[in-house]
């Protein structure tokens, strides 16, 4: 069975589908559906796999958010591009917080020690925030999505824009031919 690995954890691709599923479900609990967004600020770990997967069964964007980017920058592009949830490493949120949209979503994932090792994380900036929807617990009651998925759209990538602000570019989804 194929698995993916990082640091001393692993997931096989089939619980990697299975929790996608889990995630698309709980998401679609959120009003997210086709053509809507959800925003990604997560280094490449299982659950940045999972979110992206989960946003292509809804035939919903995942919308990237580069992690040096400034509290101002990562507010103006959850705006913009219309983000009903926003999925995060719990030491990337802490830079991005205050600039979060009413009405976002923030779920939550715990920073992996081999992740905060490789970044100078600390322990304690790695734990979800007291009061914060993990996405664990966000997963674990949720109904697996099991509708067939609709044409992969991919996900919002934003431009440098030359107005001074980046523009998000939203590709049609793929034809089936």
């Amino acid at each position: 069975m194929s698995r993916i690995i990082s640091g001393e954890r692993e997931r096989s691709y089939v619980d990697l589908a299975t929790r996608a599923a889990r995630a698309a479900g709980a998401l679609k609990t959120l009003g997210v559906v086709e053509d809507d967004s959800i925003a990604l600020l997560l280094r490449n770990d299982f659950e940045l796999f999972e979110a992206n997967m989960a946003a292509s069964l809804l035939g919903a964007y995942a919308v990237p958010l580069n992690w040096h980017f400034t509290a101002e920058e990562a507010g103006y592009i959850l705006r913009d591009s219309g983000a009903k949830a926003l999925v995060a490493h719990a030491d990337l949120l802490a830079k991005v917080k205050d600039a979060v949209p009413v009405g976002v979503k923030v779920l939550v994932v715990e920073t992996p020690r081999e992740i905060a090792a490789a970044y100078g994380v600390s322990a304690e900036q790695a734990r979800i925030p007291a009061g914060a929807t993990s996405w664990e617990s966000f997963l674990v009651d949720a109904t697996p999505h099991t509708a067939p998925p609709p044409a992969s759209r991919g996900s919002m990538i934003y431009t440098s824009g030359t107005t001074g602000k980046p523009k998000g570019v939203r590709r049609r989804p793929t034809p089936p031919e």
